[in-house]
């Protein structure tokens, strides 16, 4: 499939800058975020353009599924707590949400864009690119960036979860392809899908020029193990709606089978995927729930402004 026409998608809707300090911010606005590694720390002259009392910090803890709030309470509350989450968009009053999700590992963003959403809160996403990806000392085939140290394995993504149990002939897999091959090999040894119902994704453009490459490097032993690479789908990496664009056409051609997406790409995809499931119900979200290595990236570059609101609404406007 072609990315051409995907890509005039993201157009409205993104904005790249040099930094964060570049985005002209809407008022009154809080910023919600989370640290982890180099490129989503946060400037003091960003956090000051929110104030005191419109800067939160979001700590995931240990159980996997419990974030620590400072500013909003001094207990944690379980993002499987649809009560909890929405009473935290509550807090943040009639202010737009920048919700930054550089830092934030899957299970915490994406309950909160979908409650704030849902809520009817306009949000605003922010990501950063990495500078460089950190390459393995000693690389297996498959395994050439040190990125994970281990995976909890596939559980669901808070308010994500599909209640209704379906036969793998009634859905269409749709890998959301990153570096890590490793990733991909147990996703289908889990869900052990029929090979035609394999409709991989892989970020072009990527981020960078080479990354597709090593997307393709990572994941082709799969890739040819399935005959999937027949099949692979190339969606702008940056652009989450250009993601939502290409899995409405993987839906329409697939004759009423529900998908199943497995983000294991960039976060814009994961954030493009999200959206998509909102708005589809039997559609669900594959995650594996990496321990990440504090060291996997360093530096920073170009940062996306993504006007999620701007876009749903539009969406719901041609509908």
């Amino acid at each position: 499939m072609n990315s051409s026409v995907e890509s005039g998608i993201c157009i409205p809707f993104t904005e790249s800058f040099e930094n964060r300090l570049l985005i002209k911010v809407e008022d009154p606005a809080v910023f919600v975020f989370g640290v982890f590694e180099e490129r989503s720390e946060i400037d003091e002259d960003w956090l000051n353009i929110f104030g005191e009392d419109g800067v939160f910090e979001l700590r995931p803890e240990s159980d996997l599924y419990s974030v620590a709030i400072p500013r909003f309470r001094e207990q944690s509350i379980s993002m499987r707590n649809q009560v909890d989450v929405g009473k935290f968009i509550e807090y943040l009053g009639n202010r737009t949400i920048y919700l930054d999700i550089t830092g934030l590992p899957h299970h915490i963003w994406m309950p909160l864009l979908r409650v704030g959403i849902e809520s009817g809160a306009k949000i605003n996403c922010v990501y950063v690119e990495p500078k460089s990806y950190t390459f393995s000392p000693a690389p297996k085939p498959g395994e050439f960036f040190n990125l994970s140290d281990r995976l909890h394995g596939f559980q669901p993504i808070p308010t994500f979860a599909r209640l209704i149990a379906r036969r793998a002939d009634e859905l269409t897999l749709v890998p959301l392809l990153g570096f890590e091959g490793i990733r991909f090999r147990h996703l289908i040894e889990r869900l052990e899908p029929s090979e035609r119902n394999i409709n991989p994704v892989v970020g072009v453009p990527g981020f960078e020029p080479e990354y597709p490459f090593h997307t393709f490097e990572g994941n082709a032993t799969v890739l040819s193990e399935t005959r999937s690479w027949q099949r692979v789908g190339y969606v702008d990496a940056s652009c989450p709606f250009s993601l939502t664009h290409h899995l409405t056409r993987i839906a329409d051609q697939m004759d009423g089978k529900s998908l199943q997406i497995a983000t294991i790409g960039t976060k814009p995809h994961a954030l493009g995927a999200a959206l998509y499931a909102i708005a589809n119900p039997t559609t669900e979200i594959i995650y594996d729930h990496p321990v990440r290595k504090k060291s996997r990236t360093s530096g920073a570059t170009r940062c996306h402004l993504y006007m999620v609101s701007d876009f749903l609404e539009r969406q719901s406007n041609e509908a």
